[in-house]
């Protein structure tokens, strides 16, 4: 039987769950108790029924109406006193409450929270990359696609999505250029860092190997299709100044480039025996080996012949010639001569001397040769003993001396007139003053090019005296000094007619607007048939001393003119051409190239084709030997480039140009028409050297130089030639070292018999005429500005000086860029020239111990691989370099270590390997002299520093142009004497003569104080004349 409960007392105890006891208790509270009794059958069997049915309870909204939002507990409907967690489904996060409570009212007793899309980080903008899409903001599941420029590619996935957690599934990553293969192999090349793992567009500069070089560009690059570009190649040296060998017979061609390592042998002709290698061997240097010396055969030693007046030698080879004399009263008994013939015997028998059966009386005209030569030259140095003289005197005595003139006279130069050119076979020229200054008389010949002067002479006002020049120019130097005010007398711009250059068919040839030929002295080409104005060039006749149309100023040639230039020189039979730029200056073109390059050596213009035959590289000049071939018919020609004038400027020695002059003059060429001489518009310079060849060559007959004249006349037949004041200044800087100090340049077999005459004694003066010699130099040396000194003098470089007297001219001294901290670019440096290569060598004084690390500075920013030290080591704290092989040095941040030394009679040879920071390793030899007391002026033997030569040539060649660096004590004394003796030595080996004085100078360009005694002086030429008397030992120091 069930029992009867009173519901409002149950205390709900073993009535189940706990769930429907909290559901019972919420039952009765809402009942409020009405019910008071149930059976317990009911309850048990009915009550869950009748709770769901009877107590619903308040229902809260919806929560899956919010999208992502999703209730831990799975549920979709909440009644009241229910609480829910919350959370949001993958790629969103929460934005508000985590949780919420159902409430009576129905109602959620907070805001439902909303779902927000998770966000991933920002991407980069890397190089030569791209992204697709590109957004401000990427959200969950956004894809991002990565594009490479050309030439690079990823390394990583090219696509990333934004994550559910708000990161992307994979890295950004760079575009990484695109793989090369393995480094292409370079004969002849210098192993690269590495051979692979190059990528776009890394680059790689090829190195050759000594004794070869880069054919074209030296840079390989890895292009954007991952395939190596052009592929260097490295050739070896092309040698192209065969030697010139007397009597030899080689299969040298000249049009053919050799280069290292062939070899080419050679032979003697027949009469001649070879004295060296067969073989010459292109040297890695570009030069060729020692070339051997063909000598004539030796014929048999004469026998003793009886009453014979004189016999020269005692070893006579072919083909020498002998001329038998016979004592007073004998005769000669068959023939006179004998000569040594190509078998090496003698070709006819040997005579005798008999007696003379006929004496009779015989008379012979005996006389003595004066030398006029040697007198002229005798007569320039008294003259130039007066001049250094002179130099002594107040300013006051300077200036230019009253003109000798005459009161008529307003002209001394006189031009030749077109007319002149072709009437009649002899004629005066007509002078357009009442008074003659030159009665000129044509003397015409096959040529019609000659004139002569004569008459009494009378001097124009501008007129200096031979006497007065030197003063003169030394007063009227700088700006605004007489010379230039001089020059603003001149009448600008064209003076005649031009009409032809102005035509429509012409203008496009002038380079220059203000810049054309006057009519009555333009040069006149051939017509060709149906081209309008082909008869035109940009291009002028201008007379010269004693000789009409001596030259030729042009224009540079244009692009458009350069086959016209060519019909120029072909026409009028041109043999040598004067080039006074530089295809660019300060990186604007001048003059468009109209040879061939050294690689393809041929080039055509027109129907003109240019064949480079030879090019010859000097210091400030080139000279280039051209073929012209047209119609089948060729001719040749030499170009004398000179390449040291800088523009907007003069050059800085008028040594340079004057010794340039020389070699144009001396070399000798088959076409004897004008010649052509042109810088870019074909005036300033132009004009400059015109008048110079001009003044030199009249003062043969003059004793007066009158600059200002012969401008003006030049002016009359070329618009403004000598355009600048600064060209006028240096055009009198130029003729005042031409006249006072002609080049002295002397064969080499002349040297012994000069040296001879220029050791005698000179009464009038009471010194030898190699001391006047001295003193002439001394006096024509180029002076220096003291602004040109100021670098070392300023405060920070003051204690960096040996020598407070010897200074660097500031523009010559090598710069130091590698830098330490606490030091600036300044060393007590200059470079100086040798022949052929203007930064041969470089001089220096022994370091002070803070400029050590100065001097391996200087070492390695100019790629020095030879050191000569002429100066003794006489204090420890002297020494730079380390002296034991197990004990390398640091001085800052080089680090030198000695490998290797060599102990010889005359020097101590080092070998060293040095390198900068962690940078490559390089290597340096050093000759320590031991021969040269630090106290002598001079070696007490030729012979020594001979031969220190030689070692030093012959085993330090590099291959390279990198300078010798040579130093002394002071930087000066012995180095300046060791650098003249050594470039006195390649002039000689290479123009086979000896210009002592035009070395000297140059030299003293750089550093003034060299070679300042006569003992240093003297012991230059008895070193010369000691290597001429010992050339045979001496022949393979080429």
């Amino acid at each position: 039987m069930s029992e009867t409960i009173h519901i409002c007392s149950l205390n709900c105890q073993g009535l189940g769950s706990k769930d429907k006891r909290q559901r019972l208790h919420m039952w009765m509270k809402h009942q409020h108790c009405n019910i008071l009794f149930i059976q317990e059958s009911h309850f048990t069997v009915n009550l869950e029924k009748d709770l769901n049915e009877e107590f619903k309870g308040a229902k809260c909204p919806d929560l899956s109406v919010n999208p992502n939002l999703t209730p831990l507990d799975g549920k979709t409907i909440y009644r009241y006193g229910e609480t829910v967690m919350l959370t949001c489904n993958t790629g969103y996060k929460l934005n508000g409450t985590k949780s919420l409570t159902c409430q009576q009212s129905g109602q959620w007793n907070n805001t439902i929270p909303h779902c927000q899309v998770v966000t991933c980080p920002d991407l980069k903008h890397l190089p030569n990359q791209k992204l697709e899409p590109v957004k401000a903001q990427y959200s969950y599941r956004d894809n991002v696609t990565f594009k490479c420029d050309e030439g690079y590619e990823l390394l990583s996935a090219n696509i990333i999505t934004c994550q559910g957690d708000g990161t992307w599934s994979d890295k950004q990553t760079n575009c990484t250029g695109v793989s090369c293969p393995t480094l292409p192999k370079v004969d002849n090349a210098l192993p690269p860092t590495k051979l692979e793992g190059y990528r776009y567009p890394e680059t790689l500069n090829i190195t050759c190997e000594t004794g070869y070089k880069v054919e074209g560009s030296d840079l390989l690059q890895c292009n954007s299709s991952g395939k190596w570009g052009f592929i260097p190649q490295c050739k070896g040296v092309s040698c192209r100044d065969f030697p010139k060998i007397d009597n030899i017979v080689t299969s040298i061609q000249a049009t053919t480039i050799y280069r290292f390592p062939v070899s080419v042998n050679v032979s003697c002709k027949p009469g001649y025996q070879i004295n060296g290698s067969n073989q010459l061997n292109c040297k890695s240097t570009g030069d060729w080996s020692t070339p051997p010396v063909c000598t004539g055969l030796l014929c048999p030693d004469l026998p003793k012949i009886e009453n014979v007046q004189q016999i020269e030698n005692s070893q006579y080879r072919y083909p020498s010639n002998i001329m038998i004399k016979c004592k007073t009263g004998y005769i000669v008994n068959g023939s006179s001569w004998l000569k040594c013939s190509v078998a090496g015997d003698w070709k006819t028998p040997i005579p005798s001397c008999k007696v003379d059966q006929n004496p009779q009386a015989k008379s012979s005209l005996t006389g003595i040769a004066v030398g006029l030569g040697t007198t002229f030259a005798l007569l320039v140095v008294v003259i130039c003993v007066i001049i250094y003289i002179r130099r002594r005197r107040s300013p006051d005595d300077k200036g230019r001396s009253k003109p000798l003139k005459d009161p008529k006279s307003t002209d001394v130069y006189a031009e030749v007139s077109k007319k002149d050119e072709i009437d009649g076979s002899r004629h005066s020229l007509q002078i357009t003053t009442n008074g003659a200054i030159y009665n000129n008389e044509i003397q015409k010949e096959e040529t019609r090019e000659y004139y002569s002067f004569a008459g009494d002479l009378k001097i124009s006002e501008t007129a200096i005296s031979m006497n007065d020049f030197y003063d003169y120019v030394d007063k009227g130097r700088g700006t605004k000094g007489p010379i230039e005010k001089e020059f603003v007398k001149f009448k600008k711009d064209h003076l005649k007619e031009t009409k032809t250059a102005s035509m429509t068919e012409n203008t496009g040839k002038n380079k220059y607007k203000n810049v054309f030929p006057y009519d009555e002295t333009r040069v006149i080409l051939d017509l060709q048939p149906g081209k309008a104005g082909s008869d035109y060039i940009n291009a002028s006749f201008i007379n010269g001393y004693g000789k009409v149309k001596k030259y030729i100023a042009a224009q540079g040639p244009l692009e458009s003119t350069i086959n016209d230039f060519w019909r120029m020189i072909w026409q009028y039979d041109c043999g040598k051409i004067v080039m006074l730029t530089n295809v660019f200056e300060l990186g604007k073109p001048k003059c468009k190239q109209y040879w061939p390059d050294p690689e393809t050596k041929t080039k055509k213009y027109g129907s003109t084709e240019i064949v480079l035959i030879d090019e010859d590289v000097y210091s400030d000049f080139t000279i280039r030997t051209l073929k012209i071939v047209k119609e089948n018919h060729s001719k040749t020609v030499k170009q004398f480039h000179f390449t040291a004038w800088p523009d907007k400027d003069v050059p800085k020695y008028a040594s340079s140009i004057v010794h340039f002059r020389h070699k144009v003059l001396s070399s000798k060429v088959s076409p004897n028409g004008p010649i052509i001489i042109h810088c870019s518009a074909g005036i300033g310079r132009t004009g400059t050297f015109i008048a110079l060849d001009y003044i030199v060559n009249e003062t043969k007959d003059l004793k007066y130089i009158d600059v200002f004249t012969c401008v003006e006349t030049l002016r009359r037949q070329r618009v403004n030639m000598v355009q600048t004041a600064r060209q006028y200044v240096f055009l009198h800087e130029a003729i005042l070292e031409a006249v006072m100090c002609p080049n002295s340049g002397v064969p080499s077999k002349d040297f012994p018999d000069l040296y001879k005459k220029l050791l005698l004694h000179d009464s009038s003066s009471n010194k030898s005429n190699l001391q006047l010699e001295y003193q002439r130099m001394n006096a024509m040396c180029e002076k220096h500005e003291d602004n040109v000194f100021d670098k070392g003098k300023i405060p920070e470089n003051r204690n960096k000086n040996r020598d407070s007297t010897i200074l660097p001219v500031e523009y010559e001294m090598p710069i130091l860029s590698t830098f330490v901290e606490g030091h600036n670019e300044y060393i007590n440096a200059v470079f100086l020239p040798g022949y052929k290569n203007k930064k041969a060598f470089i001089v220096t004084q022994m370091p002070l111990e803070q400029t050590k690390i100065d001097l391996w500075r200087l070492v390695y920013d100019h790629n020095i691989h030879t050191i000569v030290m002429l100066n003794q080591v006489k204090e420890d704290t002297d020494v730079y370099w380390p002296e034991n092989q197990e004990k390398p040095i640091q001085i800052g941040a080089f680090k030198i270590e000695l490998t290797a030394m060599e102990s010889k009679t005359l020097c101590n040879c080092l070998h060293f390997t040095f390198k900068y920071k962690t940078w490559d390793e390089r290597s340096l030899v050093m000759y320590q002299a031991k021969f040269w007391d630090d106290n002598a002026v001079v070696p007490d033997s030729k012979e020594d520093l001979l031969n220190l030569l030689f070692e030093v040539e012959n085993k330090s060649n590099n291959g390279d142009d990198s300078p010798i660096l040579v130093h002394c004590l002071n930087g000066c004394d012995k180095s300046g004497l060791y650098c003249v003796f050594a470039t006195v030595l390649e002039r000689l080996r290479i123009e086979q003569d000896i210009d002592i004085q035009h070395i000297i100078k140059q030299t003293r360009n750089r550093r003034p104080q060299i070679i300042l005694n006569y003992v240093q002086f003297r012991f230059i030429y008895d070193a010369v004349l000691e290597y001429l008397k010992q050339f045979e030992t001496y022949a393979n120091f080429q």
